[in-house]
């Protein structure tokens, strides 16, 4: 039998570095968690044109509709907090450091293509008044982009918070495994995303860690 379940919130990101192919990258600095401010996602589409042709009457004889694909995603992911090591690998940049501590990080040069992600979300659900269970169990709605490019967006600095914005590019990947980065993909994710129920919600960190293989 089909679940129904509602979902608000976004309580969770995990975003996972891939190699240029699209293979997670088991090294260190892998992957991290964070609770965000918001992630906004629009489809980016492909049209294609109608064919239409009229006879010598002035009627149509070929009437062909025009048809709409979805490529991919345009994602705005926004954070609450500055967190270094993420921002140096999402952009291709380095961090800084002293003490042992990373207190900054720089911009990579002109030019430099950043490494692909992996970003998975989750939010919370209900039924009704309840909290959405399958089998007793509470679920979270996951949803996952298998290879997006990010770019920082600008930001404004002024009396109030300074949330962090990167713009990122989503496509296919078919070389993120049958269960993705982590084995705890239902199933193989195809496309541009895909999003399931899950009953585990990863805990947020700052900065990254390696990615057990």
């Amino acid at each position: 039998m089909p679940t129904c379940l509602a979902s608000y919130n976004v309580c969770a990101i995990r975003l996972t570095r891939l190699f240029e192919d699209g293979e997670p990258d088991f090294g260190n600095d892998a992957y991290s968690v964070h609770v965000p401010i918001s992630i906004a996602e629009t489809p980016n589409t492909y049209e294609v044109p109608a064919i239409q042709q009229a006879n010598g009457c002035g009627e149509l004889c070929v009437d062909v509709p025009a048809i709409t694909t979805n490529t991919g995603y345009a994602l705005v992911v926004t954070l609450c907090d500055n967190d270094f090591e993420l921002f140096a690998a999402l952009s291709g940049g380095s961090t800084i450091s002293t003490g042992g501590n990373v207190i900054g990080y720089a911009e990579p040069a002109a030019g430099v293509i950043p490494s692909p992600f992996c970003v998975e979300t989750w939010q919370q659900t209900r039924q009704g008044d309840n909290v959405g269970t399958i089998s007793g169990v509470q679920q979270y709605k996951v949803r996952v982009w298998p290879y997006v490019v990010f770019q920082r967006e600008g930001v404004t600095q002024e009396n109030a918070t300074t949330p962090q914005l990167w713009n990122g590019t989503t496509g296919a990947n078919d070389q993120i495994g049958a269960t993705g980065p982590y084995g705890d993909w239902p199933g193989p994710v195809n496309g541009i995303g895909a999003e399931w129920y899950s009953s585990t919600l990863p805990a947020p960190f700052c900065g990254m860690i390696a990615l057990a293989s």
